[in-house]
């Protein structure tokens, strides 16, 4: 059953994907949802869900039946996830966004950044998986948190996946190129 008026919690990082994904789960459960984006990326975020909204009333959904907030603010946030007619939060974000939504005496989803593997199994096709990798990696440039950051195979494996790799056009670095890399991206504990 419906559970009412959703509010989606989008990040600066993925704030079109995120919202189209929520908007999907809202609309395929016959929910309406709001969403409240990050400051950073509202302008973003109001296009794409004017864009949704219109599609979506063209296609036989109720008007009104996604919202935005053009001007966000934690305080406002805060309002609308406090909100009575508010039933449920779809919250992506740091710790601080994830915890707030949990905090608000709502049901809530929270998810916070990842660092997703890619886990090859022994019997998985590689050009296909590789494939899949590739398209979710590339995706948004990569920023995404839940597209795939590491690999994970058995060693009898690594040789043809890499190459795979290499043959759908990604590019493996030398290990004098990685050395240079970790030294920028890898922090050193103390």
């Amino acid at each position: 059953e419906p559970v009412g008026i959703i509010m989606g919690i989008a990040p600066v990082t993925n704030p079109t994907s995120t919202v189209i994904f929520k908007t999907l789960i809202a609309l395929k459960t016959r929910n309406c949802i709001i969403f409240s984006p990050h400051p950073r990326a509202a302008k973003a975020t109001a296009k794409l869900c004017r864009m949704l909204c219109d599609a979506a009333v063209k296609a036989g959904a109720p008007p009104f039946c996604i919202g935005w907030i053009d001007e966000p603010t934690l305080p406002l946030s805060s309002l609308t996830a406090h909100h009575p007619n508010i039933s449920m939060i779809l919250a992506t974000g740091g710790p601080g966004m994830v915890n707030a939504a949990y905090s608000s005496g709502k049901p809530a989803i929270g998810v916070g950044s990842g660092n997703t593997p890619a886990v090859f199994h022994s019997s998985a096709n590689i050009r296909s998986a590789v494939h899949s990798i590739t398209m979710s990696k590339t995706f948004d440039n990569g920023m995404i948190c839940a597209s795939e950051q590491a690999l994970v195979a058995e060693s009898s494996q690594m040789d043809d996946i890499l190459k795979e790799f290499q043959v759908q056009g990604s590019y493996l670095l030398n290990k004098e190129e990685a050395e240079k890399v970790a030294k920028v991206v890898m922090m050193q504990s103390k």
